[in-house]
Formats: structure tokens, C-alpha cells, sequence
């Protein structure tokens, strides 16, 4: 009878044990079932992905391919932009480091010299073995700047005309290089087409005129002979004369 007793007591308490660890049961059960549920997604999802894959993974082929594409445009634009830089820079012109200048009239040596681009007349003079004794260097501005392909033209004492105080001129017939300003008359021989269109009286219809007359007939022997040219007859000489000698 007693063990009997001691059976129930114990069957009792089994049952009370379990009851308090039911919940701890429950929740082990559904931690179980979700890992469960999560695992049967993760292979739903990786079959789906595959049959995506297999069917030629439209989706994610087309952003990478969109990328890809974006990429090379990118490149390429990236590279005419440095041709572009690299054309544009070669393009600009750049301004001669040297000049050569043809010096003539009373000096040294008289020649062709080649100079810094900066050089001024006093530089071209003792290039080309600086003044002879009878130079007139009183009317040479050594100050003026040179251009390449000027003539520097050194006048000797008691020349008329001459280079003018610049002493810088043109070749004969050439209109396209500057020449220094002048304090006497100007030489029409050697005068560029811009001197004589400066001269009272002459436009540049004229000064065109004398030149190409100057450079198929020669040099004019005397002013007078400028009345030769078309277009300049005695009333346009006489304005003249003052300012031009040969």
C-alpha cells in the first residue's frame, strides 16, 4: 500500500515537473520549425534564381551589360576629351624664339644675322660689326624693336632719306612687316606700301600703285620720277615733295 502510494506521489510529480517545462518545450519547438521555414526559402529562392539563370537571367544581364556600356562611354569620352586637350595644345602657335634680320648701310659687315626674338636695332648694328666711320648713327634709333624679316639700314653721313630715325624698313616691294617712324622724308625706294599710304595726299590705292610700279620699272632715280605712277600727277607732287626724297 505505501509503495503504491509512493508511485502516484512520484507519477504526481513528473507531471508537475512537465507542465513547468512545457514552455521551454514550445519555444524550442518553434525556433526549430522557423530555422525549418527558413531553410525550405532559401532553397525555394535558390531554385527560382537558377531557372532565372537558365532562362537567361534578363534582370541582372541587362544592369551589368548597362554598366559595362556605361563604363567604355565613359572611357571614351574620357579619352576625346584628352585628345581633344592634347590637339588644342599642339594647335596654338607658338612665337619664334629667334628672328633674322637683314642689315645694310653703313655698318661693319653688312648681312643677314639671326637674333633673340626680343632683339632690338642696337643688337642687329653690333651683330653686323657695329658702325663704319662714316655711319650717321645720330639718326638710328637702336631702341626700336625688331621683327623677323626686317631690314635694319644704317644711314651714312650727309645721305639724304635714308632709314629714317627707326632705321628699320622693309625689303623693297614688301608691304607686310612694320617699319619704324621716320623724323625725315621718306625714301619712296624703300618705303613699304603703309609708308606711303601714311604720306599727305596718298591712299592706299596709290601706295599700292607706286609700289608695284617701283617694282616693274626699278627704283626711281628722282622724286620727280614718282609722277610716272598712275594716279599722281603735278597738283599731288607738289604735296609731296617735301616728304619724300630717294
Amino acid at each position: 500500500m505505501a509503495q503504491v502510494q509512493e508511485e502516484r506521489m512520484t507519477w504526481a510529480r513528473r507531471c508537475r515537473l512537465y507542465a513547468r517545462q512545457r514552455p521551454v518545450v514550445l519555444v524550442i519547438g518553434a525556433v526549430v520549425a522557423a530555422l525549418l521555414i527558413m531553410a525550405l526559402g532559401a532553397g525555394v529562392t535558390g531554385a527560382l534564381g537558377a531557372a532565372g539563370a537558365g532562362d537567361g537571367g534578363v534582370l541582372v544581364t541587362r544592369s551589368d551589360a548597362g554598366s559595362s556600356e556605361r563604363g567604355a562611354a565613359e572611357v571614351e569620352h574620357d579619352d576625346a576629351a584628352s585628345d581633344d586637350g592634347v590637339s588644342g595644345s599642339e594647335g596654338k602657335l607658338e612665337k619664334p624664339e629667334v628672328i633674322v634680320v637683314d642689315v645694310a648701310g653703313a655698318v661693319g659687315a653688312p648681312s643677314l644675322v639671326t637674333l633673340q626674338a626680343d632683339s632690338r636695332v642696337g643688337d642687329a648694328i653690333e651683330a653686323a660689326g657695329g658702325f663704319a666711320a662714316d655711319a650717321d648713327a645720330a639718326r638710328v634709333n637702336r631702341a626700336a624693336k625688331l621683327q623677323d624679316g626686317q631690314q635694319v639700314y644704317v644711314p651714312r653721313m650727309g645721305e639724304a632719306g635714308g632709314g629714317g630715325s627707326g632705321a628699320v624698313a622693309p625689303d623693297v616691294g614688301a608691304s607686310a612687316q612694320g617699319t619704324a617712324a621716320a623724323d625725315g622724308p621718306v625714301n619712296i625706294n624703300r618705303a613699304s606700301e603703309s609708308d606711303l599710304d601714311a604720306l599727305p595726299g596718298v591712299g592706299p590705292s596709290t601706295a599700292r600703285a607706286i609700289v608695284e610700279d617701283r617694282d616693274a620699272n626699278g627704283p626711281f632715280s628722282t622724286i620727280e620720277d614718282l609722277m610716272r605712277v598712275s594716279g599722281i600727277g603735278e597738283k599731288k607732287f607738289e604735296k609731296l615733295k617735301s616728304s619724300i626724297c630717294v
